[in-house]
């Protein structure tokens, strides 16, 4: 594993490998030297070009592309891409899919259209996190782990599973839905709650919820995020953990 240089400038760029043939990546490898490049950023927004359909994977082009940077002299930050999901991963966990406001589920037509907090997505992120992780632990040419690319961009997903969640999230907060009437004031719209289990999520087609409803939403979806790359930094660090790791917004 390449160690990081203390109180280093590195200088480089983002390079997608899998939008290439391959008889482009030598012209373009010598364009990053010739322009002093010393370290790139590989692996975001590809993780079907790894993982081809479930458990399939394919590892060989990477393998190629990464000892070309390393004969090079050019060090490579590996970012496992989590997001976007690849198709077969909507196919296999449809709860996964990003939901209107009105709860109508959506086709997964660009990128960072999956709900991260989803258990059926999870479980798929998590295992591709884990394979990349171990495989290129010791790689001489790696100098550090990206965890996932722009996390928290996308889109809200207003899906039923995504409702249940924030009941449950609602209901481990203000234990009471007292408390919880107290703290979003419904008495003030004749919006009294009766149950966690009849709360929506605060925002439809028409309108949002209450000021002090809707921020509570907001905190659930974020608190989501952060548990989510949490989990992505623990697995890296678990089979990884002598290598530098950060999230990526590039």
């Amino acid at each position: 594993m390449a160690n990081i240089q203390r109180n280093k400038l590195y200088c480089g760029t983002n390079y997608h490998p899998h939008d290439w043939n391959r008889d482009r990546w030598e012209i373009d490898i010598n364009l990053m030297k010739d322009a002093g490049f010393d370290i790139v950023r590989l692996g975001h927004l590809c993780w079907d070009s790894f993982e081809i359909d479930d458990g399939v994977y394919d590892f060989e082009w990477f393998d190629d592309i990464l000892k070309m940077f390393y004969i090079n002299g050019i060090k490579v930050l590996l970012d496992i891409s989590t997001r976007p999901a690849p198709l077969w991963v909507h196919k296999k966990c449809p709860s996964c899919d990003i939901h209107n406001t009105d709860g109508v589920r959506v086709d997964a037509l660009r990128r960072y259209m999956e709900d991260v907090s989803d258990d059926g997505f999870q479980k798929y992120a998590y295992r591709f996190t884990e394979i990349m992780s171990k495989r290129y632990a010791d790689h001489p040419a790696i100098i550090a782990f990206g965890i996932c690319n722009e996390i928290g961009c996308g889109y809200t997903s207003y899906s039923n599973e995504a409702k249940r969640r924030f009941q449950k999230w609602l209901k481990n907060k203000y234990k009471t839905i007292d408390n919880l009437n107290k703290a979003w004031s419904t008495q003030r719209w004749s919006r009294r709650q009766k149950s966690f289990d009849d709360i929506p999520l605060q925002k439809n087609s028409v309108e949002m919820g209450s000021p002090e409803a809707y921020l509570d939403m907001r905190r659930f979806i974020s608190q989501g995020v952060s548990d989510y790359i949490i989990k992505l930094a623990q697995i890296i660090s678990e089979n990884a953990g002598n290598v530098p790791h950060s999230s990526n917004h590039c």
